[in-house]
């Protein structure tokens, strides 16, 4: 007697359909950067005098290793002197800025 084999490709092909779906729909989204949370002093405020220190919060611990903050005057140029740290939370540490 001769048994008949039956192909497993439409079956099979809905299955992964079905697998993939399920993974694209279902995925958690992945996030790759933080946020501006929020800032000391609020951003875009107008000031009248350079405060002392700025302080920048974010969504989630900065990598340490390439994140910085650059400081710029009202002009656009780079405020020499004012330094960035992190710290060990990955957060960033309030740091003195240079009166402009």
């Amino acid at each position: 007697m001769k048994m008949l084999r039956t192909p497993a490709g439409p079956p099979v092909a809905i299955l992964i359909v079905c697998l993939v779906a399920q993974w694209l729909l279902f995925a958690p989204p992945a996030l790759a950067h933080a946020f501006l949370q929020s800032s000391d002093p609020p951003a875009n405020a107008v000031l009248a005098t350079a405060p002392s220190t700025v302080t920048l919060r974010f969504t989630e611990p900065l990598e340490t290793s390439y994140s910085r903050a650059d400081l710029y005057d009202q002009s656009g140029a780079q405020v020499p002197g004012a330094a960035s740290t992190i710290g060990s939370d990955g957060q960033p540490c309030p740091s003195p800025c240079r009166r402009v």
